[in-house]
């Protein structure tokens, strides 16, 4: 299985770099995603790579991959404005502060306990360059894990069925 694990100098440049709004104010408002090429849907051993991160929870126990249909990302993605409602436990207010509109959103059609979920992995834009200069790797046809990074590097699910996001989990930053 190939994946790409980087290090910590790296992902604490690239969060160095990166700025966050501190504004209270939060829409929630379903919008679609505007940057489809900022945006992949991984498949077979690509997307069951995208769950082995090194520095945030990440679905487990996974019976199997499957591939959403594009009306189901279009869905999926017009609610991305809704992550910033979530909660995660040890950063109470960190989702309103996600840079969702400034990031590369990896997706991943998993199935657990028998429900199709899909996984997102996102990372800043800026990253991907990085990522090309240093391993030559394109960021849409594989996994991309990152070690520590802070809150720019964050992985969320989302049920089609239940047209809901939960388990909004964060890298750590060392």
């Amino acid at each position: 299985m190939k994946h790409l694990i980087f290090s910590l100098t790296i992902a604490l440049l690239v969060a160095a770099c990166t700025t966050w709004s501190t504004s209270s104010s939060i829409d929630a408002s379903p919008t679609p995603y505007p940057k489809r090429e900022r945006t992949t849907v991984l498949k077979g051993e690509q997307a069951e790579a995208l769950l082995e991160q090194c520095s945030r929870p990440a679905p487990s126990k996974i019976e199997g991959t499957w591939l959403p249909s594009d009306a189901e990302i279009a869905e999926m993605e017009s609610r991305l404005n809704e992550i910033r409602k979530l909660k995660v436990s040890y950063l109470p207010e960190i989702a309103k502060e996600l840079k969702i509109e400034e990031s590369h959103l990896q997706y991943a059609g998993i199935i657990v306990e028998g429900r199709k979920l899909i996984y997102i992995n996102a990372f800043p834009i800026g990253y991907s360059d990085t990522l090309k200069n240093i391993t030559d790797i394109d960021w849409r046809q594989h996994a991309v894990e990152v070690c520590d990074g802070g809150s720019a590097f964050w992985g969320v699910e989302y049920d089609p069925a239940k047209k809901e996001f939960f388990n909004l989990h964060v890298n750590g930053s060392a």
